[in-house]
């Protein structure tokens, strides 16, 4: 089970660069748009909205990708090999990051 330092210590990881190309994999993959939360988004007023069905969503942000990577044990799994956690649909992608939430 993760905990808030383990999701703060991700987050950072991922806002230093970390994990970019496993981000760019997932972009293209899914097709989803990723916006970290640097960013303004003043035009997408529903992206946080839990009443969006995930199949509506366009966009991830990087707590969304660290709930991922808490949903998938990345830590456990995976090291070096970002392709074998890329996941295959947007259905799972979600699946994952409600499992990830769960976690912490």
């Amino acid at each position: 089970m993760a905990d808030n330092t383990d999701l703060q210590n991700l987050l950072q990881k991922i806002h230093s660069g970390e994990f970019e190309s496993m981000i760019n994999s997932i972009q293209k993959t899914l097709e989803l748009v990723y916006i970290p939360e640097s960013v303004p988004t003043s035009n997408l007023c529903f992206r946080e909205a839990k009443e969006v069905c995930d199949e509506y969503k366009a966009h991830f942000s990087s707590l969304d990708f660290a709930y991922y990577l808490v949903g998938i044990d990345f830590e456990k799994r995976v090291r070096n090999d970002f392709n074998s956690v890329i996941p295959k649909s947007t259905e799972k992608f979600w699946q994952k990051i409600r499992i990830g939430i769960k976690k912490v």
